[in-house]
Order: structure tokens, then C-alpha cells, then sequence
């Protein structure tokens, strides 16, 4: 018998092999018909199957995994059971995934180590920084070589709003008032140039090199000009930040170590405490970003007085050394502008909150505390460069001190009255507060106006004629010259600067009409009583010439009174007469073609009842007053003056 062989295990039937088997096993009867139909259903049913065969393997693998990420959170859950959720923090160490030993440990080892370090505002540099804001326009000033005369009025300090005093912060020579020199009659003063000039020092080529500024230095002072002419052009919110900038980065590190206040760790079981509460099954939050502070504050153990004593020792805790903050202020600097200086923060801090910051830092183990930003510690200033009040005052006192007023004075002399001068006329309280109080600019102005009379009045009775037979006389003549009406130039300078008001003027005069010129402008009348002559000048030229009779001289109340006058009456075919007597006639009567008066009841007329003129005649047979002329002279005089042409009648 042959033997056999051994069957072939069958492979493991799955379930689709199953199907596929039991469809080939199906005869349809209808298997030799071709349809279409029939195919497709046949297909539509296979892969039917085949989906719901991977549709369940997917289950099953879904299965698989939630069951394994299952089977790892819950290990996971079991190691947390007695460890810290990541995202913990104790004392300001990450604790996450460390067991309450391990964080004892480390708190322990941390506190052997500990040393607090306080970042604190450096006083050297406040009080070096206050001092380079103080200096602020306290440059020495450039002295002015144009000789100038400047009437210069005090600064006014108010104390608050009341009472007004006067202080001056300028030295008593810095303005003097220049009386006017009269060398003549003329108002002109002589220079002595004939001396030497003095300003020419005899020095030697080493001497001048030896003070020749070096290339180096020379660049270095223009360079520290370009910094000083950046930092005035600073907004107030640059100079603010500034100043925030010295007092919260310009600092001194103090480190204080544990070991001087006797800092030890002190295991109470509160890090035990803290890890039970925690929630085991809520580890994955902390894989989320999950951070929870904790302060375990009997971990440590420490004396408080030895710290309170290490923090009272510093130099920064030092009364004395500790620079107060100083206010924005405005300040008049050296070349009269006004400027404001930022505030400066200081270093003067309350020692006993220092103490209450460092103990809680200690308490929490947090080794470092940057003090100098902690404002609540540090005195600070009340008024800021920013401040809108302050801005604003600082443009309205620059405006003011903008505003320059020109004057026009004699011998084409000009003069500004400009910020040198009414930079004192600002008023300044005790506080360092700058202000306009009117009532000061006022008097200032008042005073100033005074200079100026002080300085150009000219009165005169008498004057300079340059005469045609005796040269230059003095002639007696009323009150003239110029004078400045100082109540409204007062006034006038107030509006002006008030106002804000540039300008260029002469000043306000109550008379101006002195006459230089011994010419009196070159058109005028001469008297001569020595000469007996009546001469007529035009654009100083001689226009005519005449003998005359004056005045009898032997009877006072007759004579012709010498003077400057005008003419200021002209008439043809006059009558004139004299004192009316007791019957009614008059004392005389004489009748004129060519009547000019120019004194009261005297002037020129033609004198026909005359056969001569000139001599001697009018010592005692003279006029009574007036000045006589021939027909022709006074016909030809009177068709040239005319009302207001002066007269000058001259005796020598």
C-alpha cells in the first residue's frame, strides 16, 4: 500500500475568503446569459464587503491606541501621584515633575547660596547729574565790544503773589547811565584818539604759541558746543525721559548675602502640602503652559533685625548722602533765554519700605530687587518738563524777551531795547517761578524811559548864530530843544513789550526842535542893530541887503529886543499906531505899504517918511521898536519871506 503523503495545513480562512469562497461556490443558472446588470451587482456586493472588513479594522486599531494612550496617562497619572504638576513654582524655582524631597533639597541647597541683591539709584551719579542741570546756562557770557549804553533794571523777586521787592542779579557796573558831553553849543563831544592802544600787548612768538589752542582741543570745544546746542534743543518729553533714564539705569548693585541675617531653610511640610493638593489626573495642563506660583514662607528662617540693620548700613540709606529730587524749572540763562531743566529724580528713599521690600524678597527667596524703579520708595518731583503750565510759560517769556524795540535817536544813533535789558524785567519768586507781572515791566519801563531824558534832553535859552559881520554869537531866544516825554514813552515801551510788539521808532517827545546848525537852516532875516543892516538869506545865500533904523536905543521901552522870532503876521496898506492917550488919539500914526510882524507889536515895514537909514540915526531918533526900511527893501523883503520865516535881531 502506497503511503500517503501528509496533508498541507490549510491557511486560516479569513473573512473575506470566506465570502469570495461562497460566492464561486453559488452556480447562477443564468451564467451563460452575458449581463451587465449581473456583473454589477456582483461587484457592488464584493466591495461592499471588502469596506466593511476595513471599516472594522479600523475600529479595532482606534481600539488599540486609546487603550495604550490610556494605559500611559494613567502611569503617568501614578507618577504624579507624589510629584509636582509641570509649570509649578515654589520660591521662584520650577518645580515641575520633582518629588517634595527633591524640592526640599533643592530649596535647601538655594538657601546656602542665597545672597539678595538690591539694584539701587547710584547717589555719585544723581548728585553729579543734578549738578550738570544746575549748570544749565551758567556759562561765563561773551562781553560786548560795541560800547553800547544799555539802562538796565533790576530783576524783581515776588515773594508768592503779594508784595513785589526789588533784587537785582546783575553787578552794580553792569549798566551805567552815559550823560550827554558838551564839548559846545553845537552838542558835539570829542573823542581823544591821540592815546595809544592799549588792547595791543607786546608778546612773544613763544608766549603766543605757548597759548595757542591745539588742533585737538579746539575740536573737542566745538564738539562740546554741537552737544550743549543738541541738548537745548531737546523737546521737554527728551528731557524727561533723560532724567527717568539717570535715575533708573545709572544704578549701584548692593549685594547682601544670606549669611549676614543668619538665612537658613527650615522644612515645615508646606511643599508636601502643596503637591497633595494638586490634582494627579491634571498633569497634562502643565504640559499646556500651566504656571502656578507658590511662596513657602516658613521654608526659611532668618533675623530680621540683622537684615534691617545690613539694609540701614548702606550708602544709598545714608541721609546724607541721599540727593533730593528737584522740580522742573525755567531758568534765564547766560545769553538771556529762557529754558526749562528737566526735573532730577534723586536718591532720598524711605529706608523703612527698603526694609519691607527686602524682607518680603527674602521671605520669597528672590535674589534680586531692582529698587531703583520702585517709585513708592523714592522721594519724586511734583512739576515735570513736560508740565503744559510750564511749556507754555516758557514760550510767553521767550516771546517776550523776543520783542526788541529800535530806536531812532540824534546823530543817527540806533538803539535796541532788547532781551539784555528786559531779561531784568521779568519778576521771580522765591520758588524760582519766572512771570510777566505788568506793574513791573511798567516801572522798568518808567525807568528806562528816565535813561533815555537823562541821556538826550537838551534845553536851551540861548543859542549858536553864525552871524554875517561878528561870526558865531549867542543869541538869546525862548526855551527850545528836545525832551523826552517819559510818561508816554513809559507807557508806550509796556504796549509794546506787553503786546508783544516789534518796532522801530524814534522816541516820544514832548519838544524836538533843537537846531544845530548856526545857519538855522540857511532861510532866514538878520537884524544887525550894530551894523544897522537888515540881511535876507535863502538856502544861505544872500538875497538881499538893506541899512535899516532899529529901535531908539537911548529909551529902553523903544528899543528893539534882540532874539530869534518868526514872522507870524504879513499885510499890505497897514496904519499903525501907538498907545491911545486920555482925548482919544493915538501917541502916533503912521501909515505902511509892507507890514511883517514878528514880535508881538513889532516888525518889518517900509519907513517913507525917512530921507535916511543906517548909522547912527537909531540912538536917538529911532524907531519905536520896529525895524525900518526904505520902500524898495521892504517892497522886495516882503515878496520873499513868508509866515513863519524866522528873525533874528543880533546886538554884540
Amino acid at each position: 500500500m502506497a503511503k500517503q503523503r501528509p496533508e498541507e495545513p490549510k491557511p486560516k480562512k479569513t473573512l473575506l475568503m470566506s465570502v469570495t469562497e461562497f460566492f464561486k461556490g453559488i452556480q447562477n443558472p443564468f451564467r451563460n446569459v452575458k449581463s451587465p446588470l449581473e456583473n454589477e451587482k456582483i461587484k457592488k456586493y464584493t466591495d461592499k464587503v471588502q469596506g466593511m472588513d476595513k471599516k472594522q479594522g479600523r475600529k479595532l486599531l482606534a481600539g488599540i491606541v486609546g487603550g495604550f494612550l490610556l494605559v500611559i496617562y494613567l502611569i503617568l497619572v501614578h507618577v504624579y501621584s507624589d510629584r509636582f504638576i509641570d509649570g509649578t513654582i515654589i520660591n521662584g524655582i520650577d518645580v515641575g515633575s520633582k518629588t517634595p524631597e527633591q524640592v526640599e533639597a533643592l530649596l535647601e541647597k538655594r538657601i546656602e547660596s542665597y545672597t539678595l541683591s538690591l539694584t539701587m539709584r547710584s547717589t555719585k551719579a544723581a548728585a553729579e547729574y543734578m549738578e550738570e542741570v544746575q549748570s544749565i546756562g551758567k556759562e561765563e557770557p561773551e562781553q560786548s565790544s560795541d560800547g553800547a549804553m544799555e539802562i538796565i533794571a533790576p530783576v524783581y523777586a515776588a515773594e508768592g503773589d503779594a508784595s513785589v521787592k526789588q533784587m537785582s542779579t546783575s553787578s552794580p557796573d553792569s549798566a551805567e547811565t552815559v550823560e550827554p558831553v558838551e564839548a559846545s553849543d553845537s552838542d558835539t563831544s570829542v573823542t581823544d584818539s591821540s592815546k595809544p592802544d592799549e588792547s595791543v600787548s607786546d608778546m612773544s612768538s613763544d608766549e603766543s604759541l605757548a597759548d595757542t589752542t591745539t588742533a585737538e582741543e579746539a575740536a573737542a570745544e566745538t564738539a562740546d558746543k554741537q552737544q550743549e546746542k543738541i541738548s537745548d534743543e531737546k523737546t521737554p518729553e527728551e528731557k524727561s525721559k533723560e532724567s527717568q533714564d539717570v535715575a533708573y539705569n545709572d544704578v549701584v548693585v548692593e549685594k547682601i548675602p544670606g549669611t549676614a541675617f543668619d538665612y537658613t531653610y527650615i522644612p515645615s511640610g508646606e511643599v508636601a502640602e502643596i503637591q497633595a493638593k494638586q490634582n494627579p489626573f491634571l498633569w497634562v495642563i502643565g504640559k499646556l503652559g500651566y504656571k502656578q506660583e507658590y511662596t513657602v514662607a516658613s521654608a526659611t528662617e532668618y533675623d530680621e533685625k540683622k537684615l534691617s540693620a545690613k539694609i540701614s548700613s548702606l550708602v544709598e540709606a545714608d541721609t546724607e548722602k541721599q540727593t533730593s529730587p528737584t522740580n522742573a524749572q525755567i531758568i534765564l540763562k547766560n545769553d538771556n533765554t529762557f529754558e526749562i531743566i528737566p526735573e532730577t529724580y534723586g536718591t532720598a528713599l524711605d529706608t523703612e519700605g527698603l526694609i519691607k521690600l527686602a524682607n518680603k524678597a527674602v521671605k520669597s527667596s528672590t535674589e534680586e530687587v531692582n529698587v531703583a524703579k520702585e517709585e513708592e520708595l523714592y522721594e519724586q518731583p511734583v512739576v515735570m518738563a513736560t508740565d503744559e503750565n510750564l511749556v507754555n510759560q516758557e514760550e510767553a517769556l521767550n516771546t517776550f524777551l523776543n520783542t526788541e524795540i529800535t530806536y531812532q535817536l540824534p546823530n543817527d544813533e540806533t538803539r535796541v531795547l532788547g532781551r539784555d535789558t528786559t531779561s531784568q524785567w521779568v519778576s521771580l519768586q522765591d520758588n524760582g517761578y519766572y512771570y510777566i507781572d505788568e506793574a513791573v515791566v511798567a516801572d522798568c519801563a518808567a525807568n528806562y524811559a528816565a535813561g533815555l531824558a537823562k541821556e538826550f534832553n537838551v534845553l536851551r535859552d540861548t543859542r549858536d548864530f553864525e552871524s554875517t559881520n561878528a561870526g558865531v554869537i549867542q543869541v538869546d531866544c525862548d526855551t527850545y530843544g528836545r525832551v523826552v516825554d517819559e510818561e508816554e514813552e513809559a507807557a508806550k515801551i509796556t504796549e509794546e513789550l506787553l503786546s508783544c510788539t516789534s518796532e522801530t521808532r524814534e522816541p516820544i517827545y514832548s519838544m524836538n526842535n533843537l537846531e544845530r546848525d548856526p545857519r538855522l537852516g540857511g532861510t532866514y532875516v538878520e537884524v544887525d542893530k550894530c551894523d544897522q543892516t537888515v540881511y535876507y538869506y535863502e538856502n544861505y545865500e544872500l538875497q538881499m541887503a538893506s541899512e535899516c533904523v532899529t529901535g531908539t536905543e537911548t529909551n529902553p521901552s523903544r528899543s528893539t529886543p534882540t532874539g530869534i522870532y518868526s514872522i507870524y503876521m504879513m499885510e499890505r496898506g497897514r496904519t499903525l499906531r501907538g498907545a491911545q492917550q486920555a482925548d482919544g488919539s493915538y501917541a502916533y500914526s503912521s501909515y505902511v505899504n509892507y507890514w511883517m510882524a514878528f514880535n508881538g507889536g513889532i516888525g518889518l515895514h517900509d519907513a517913507t517918511w525917512r530921507d535916511d537909514f543906517g548909522g547912527s540915526i537909531y540912538w536917538y531918533s529911532g524907531s519905536h521898536g520896529c525895524v525900518n526900511l526904505p520902500y524898495w527893501a521892504a517892497q522886495e523883503l516882503y515878496n520873499m519871506v513868508d509866515i513863519g520865516t524866522t528873525v533874528i535881531v543880533i546886538d554884540y
